[in-house]
């Protein structure tokens, strides 16, 4: 079923939301890269510590070092993501505001990878809730919410899409029909002037 909108939530135009979703989107990425730079450091300051602790069971040692890189690849793909929605949104914003459906697709396909990672922190916080209990609710939650969110940007982007892409098949087809229209003054010349040698001659009686 191919879904799309006429409206962005309910009472704006496509085009509207589609500088919000870019807006939005730019703010989401700068704000992931934030985080995911605190995360990169805490767990790489983590890594370093677990050399100079005073914990012998070198079974806990490996555990902590392994949850400490397991986060700093977690964080760097974030990063990586992050990057790519500020240029999802950028890209989005001039689409918009150029009326053109050329990057759409890229927009589309970045937003999917976000619901890609937000199933995968569900999951994983739905397994987190087995060592760290209830803590792990709130990953869930931030993981549905990230998921619904870019689900729906992705159902606005994907009619923004195609409202330009019909807007440009319009254009196209009112410029070839002026291309092939006829000049009037070529197709259709000028009544002759007859010469004074043909002008018929009046005699008087």
């Amino acid at each position: 079923m191919d879904l799309k909108l006429k409206k962005f939530l309910i009472f704006m135009s496509l085009e509207k939301g589609g500088s919000i979703i870019g807006w939005f989107t730019m703010m989401f990425g700068v704000l992931l890269g934030m985080y995911s730079i605190r995360l990169i450091i805490l767990s790489t300051i983590y890594y370093i510590d677990t050399y100079d602790t005073r914990v012998t069971d070198p079974e806990v040692i490996s555990t902590e070092r392994m949850i400490a890189l397991t986060t700093i690849v977690l964080a760097s793909i974030y990063f990586v993501y992050s990057i790519a929605s500020i240029a999802a949104g950028s890209l989005l914003m001039d689409s918009v505001k150029k009326s053109t459906n050329k990057h759409m697709k890229l927009v589309m396909v970045i937003l999917a990878i976000g619901i890609f990672f937000s199933a995968i922190q569900i999951i994983i916080s739905f397994v987190g809730i087995v060592g760290i209990g209830v803590f792990a609710i709130g990953g869930i939650i931030v993981g549905i919410i990230i998921l619904c969110l870019h689900t729906y940007a992705i159902i606005c982007v994907h009619s923004l899409n195609d409202l330009f892409k019909n807007e440009e098949l319009g254009r196209m087809q009112i410029n070839h029909v002026q291309f092939q229209q006829p000049n009037t003054f070529q197709q259709h010349p000028s009544t002759p002037q007859l010469s004074s040698s043909q002008q018929p001659e009046f005699q008087g009686k």
